[in-house]
């Protein structure tokens, strides 16, 4: 089911770009205790141009934490977001553009997501991001 509101999905839809939005500013606050929660327990994050796989909820904090030290004058920026779900609503993907913009208002790093999430218990959760 392609994105949503015309489909009677709105909620979900909704539910799924906030759990994207508030990846990324966890991300930027170094909040890696809420960063966490938004993973299912064995969740996934790839960064693809440094070859790295970070899974599972220690991992995933560690993660948070040392990007968020690397890029603490940093914000990151995600957007065209391309939402589906699968048949049974339980399932989603997203392919989207992000970039980080220094303090100094210049982009310095920019590339794509494609997401895998799970419904789990009524919530919406990333499986995997790379």
């Amino acid at each position: 089911v392609r994105g949503s509101f015309e489909t009677g999905v709105s909620s979900d839809w909704a539910a799924v770009n906030n759990l994207i939005s508030l990846n990324l500013q966890y991300l930027d606050q170094g909040d890696d205790e809420n960063f966490v929660k938004l993973f299912s327990p064995d969740g996934i994050c790839e960064v693809v141009s440094l070859n790295l796989t970070f899974k599972g909820p220690q991992e995933l904090s560690k993660f948070c934490v040392n990007t968020h030290q690397k890029f603490s004058t940093c914000t990151h920026w995600e957007g065209n977001l391309a939402i589906e779900f699968n048949h049974t609503m339980l399932e989603a993907t997203n392919r989207s553009y992000w970039q980080a913009i220094n303090d100094k208002g210049e982009i310095i790093s920019v590339g794509r997501h494609e997401d895998k999430f799970e419904k789990q218990g009524g919530k919406w959760k990333f499986a995997h991001r790379k």
